[in-house]
């Protein structure tokens, strides 16, 4: 009993070993052993402490409210010679009396109330599939649906706009999967697509892709976004071991700054090389689209035009996009072109896929966004027709950065 002194043997040299003692540790307990001829072993009890204090080649059990080595040692854990030999039993005695005091606090404590056989566990769910209309749909319904409706168009090329929430680790997940089952669904005539690169930076993506140099000089050469390690990485890699083109389809970021700041015109002035990496310069801008009426509201504080602005530097991004996944040297009348990019350039059936519909009015569509709600068991009626496919996350999901 944890209260008055028990008595436990040494072995020939005055070492007691933990798993010898036979102690049953309380719930949650957290063991230290120490190893000497002193303090051998504590439990720590919130701040209760059973010390095992060795008197000759006996060791005593003394459960005190204090941690043990404030009684012992103030410097540190028993670091110096226990206590001279006359004054052990007067310690042991104080001791003893701190451990009476113990038990009886840990008598009145209120056990935690167990959770009995057969109590239903909590219900956590980390994602939830929708179709436009708000209908639930598992993993497995939405991979047959895509995949009957590209079969009604082969040998045909096609698109896939996933909209992902740039660091939302679920969605990364179901983006890696979903890339799996289109390989085995359509092999060689997959095609990855990324608004994270860009164009200028298609040649080192290639060649990393075609075994020209290790992943580090990657990493030394593009300007990888924050969260490529754990949310691009296994796309490229895969893509890498499989021998699948990926495309950096998006335009440097410094020249859709250009563009906010000083206008479209400031773009003539751009060597004809990087015009090359960027929508032609004539594309058009439909300042209907609900999307951009909504970005146009946003940045309306910014100051006289400066709205609109935003807007075309958006459009430009969307267009440069849907320009590099009609136009790249990797497709084939029978590719699937997988593009992964921020839900915004794809939602409700605007930004990219406008762009591809204006010169690619029959190409085959399909989209798919990420939304966040704090219940992911019903999905907002405002998310109604997003996208094709409505994936849900928690809105306490945890993020890649």
């Amino acid at each position: 009993m944890l209260g008055a002194p028990v008595r436990y043997t040494a072995n020939s040299e005055g070492w007691v070993i933990g798993s010898r003692l036979g102690l049953q540790k309380p719930p949650g307990a957290v063991c230290r052993v120490v190893l000497g001829k002193t303090c051998l072993f504590s439990i720590s009890i919130t701040r209760h402490c059973l010390a095992l204090i060795l008197l000759g080649d006996k060791v005593h059990a003394i459960l005190s409210p204090f941690p043990f080595h404030y009684l012992c040692d103030m410097r540190g854990f028993l670091t110096v010679p226990f206590f001279a030999q006359a004054l052990r039993p007067l310690w042991l005695i104080l001791l003893c009396a701190l451990s009476s005091l113990a038990e009886a606090q840990i008598a009145t404590r209120p056990i935690p109330k167990m959770m009995g056989p057969g109590t239903p566990a909590k219900n956590i769910q980390a994602y939830q599939i929708f179709d436009a209309k708000g209908k639930k749909v598992s993993y497995a319904q939405f991979l047959a649906t895509i995949t009957k409706s590209l079969q009604q168009t082969a040998p045909q090329p096609a698109v896939i706009l996933f909209g992902e929430l740039h660091d939302n680790p679920i969605v990364h997940w179901l983006q890696l999967e979903l890339t799996h089952d289109a390989f085995d669904q359509h092999g060689a005539n997959l095609m990855l697509g990324f608004e994270m690169f860009e164009q200028d930076q298609q040649a080192v993506l290639s060649r990393y892709l075609n075994g020209g140099f290790p992943e580090k000089s990657l990493k030394d050469s593009l300007r990888l976004w924050p969260n490529y390690e754990t949310d691009y990485a296994p796309l490229i890699e895969f893509a890498k071991v499989n021998k699948l083109p990926c495309i950096a389809d998006n335009i440097q970021r410094k020249y859709a700054s250009l563009l906010f700041k000083k206008g479209r015109a400031a773009l003539d002035t751009l060597p004809e090389s990087i015009k090359q990496q960027i929508v032609p310069l004539t594309f058009a801008f439909d300042t209907t689209l609900s999307q951009y009426q909504g970005m146009k509201e946003m940045g309306a504080h910014m100051g006289p035009g400066m709205g609109w602005r935003m807007v075309e530097a958006q459009a430009i991004k969307d267009a440069t996009m849907a320009h590099f996944i009609l136009h790249n040297p990797w497709r084939k009348p029978s590719t699937v072109h997988l593009h992964f990019n921020g839900a915004y350039h794809s939602d409700f059936y605007q930004g990219i896929m406008w762009y591809v519909e204006q010169e690619a009015p029959q190409m085959k569509i399909l989209t798919i966004t990420t939304v966040s709600q704090d219940d992911v068991k019903k999905l907002d009626k405002e998310h109604y027709g997003q996208a094709d496919f409505i994936i849900c996350v928690p809105g306490n999901m945890t993020s890649t950065h």
